[in-house]
């Protein structure tokens, strides 16, 4: 009788190995699970290359006049042989009734400007030059 013991316990561990490989098609996947929590964030990786150049950026807003500069060394002086001759006149010159420029014998006026509060051309005749009430003014005299 041991041995149908033996036996009836072997076949009893047969039938329960063979079971699993006797289970029919497997079914669909089931539906998604909930999102588990986030694991801790890993260490930071080492920076990467340097991206290449980028282009300009637009221009900006012209700036604001810079202050006015130190007034600058006085000329040369002319040469006795010179053909033009500069006469600027200031305002202790000029005034209410103007400022008027004479070019010597033998000149005559090249050029006249009036610095005034309001745009001002001045009268010019062959050897002078004359500007309206004016704080200031320049002429050059040019030998004939």
């Amino acid at each position: 009788m041991s041995m149908r013991i033996v036996t009836a316990a072997a076949l009893t561990a047969i039938a329960f190995l063979l079971a699993g490989c006797f289970e029919g098609p497997q079914g669909p996947p089931g539906p998604t699970g909930p999102k588990g929590d986030s694991g801790v964030p890993g260490m930071m990786g080492a920076a990467g290359p340097a991206g290449a150049k980028g282009d300009p950026g637009p221009k900006g807003d012209k700036g604001d006049p810079g202050p006015k500069g130190d007034k600058g060394d006085p000329g040369a002086a002319g040469t006795a042989d010179s053909k033009l001759r500069v006469i600027a006149l200031g305002a202790d010159q000029c005034g209410a009734a103007g400022c008027t420029v004479t070019c010597e014998t033998g000149e005559v006026i090249a050029s006249a400007v009036c610095a005034a509060d309001s745009p001002l051309q001045p009268t010019i005749e062959a050897s002078a030059a004359k500007c309206g009430p004016a704080k200031a003014m320049t002429a050059i005299c040019a030998k004939k």
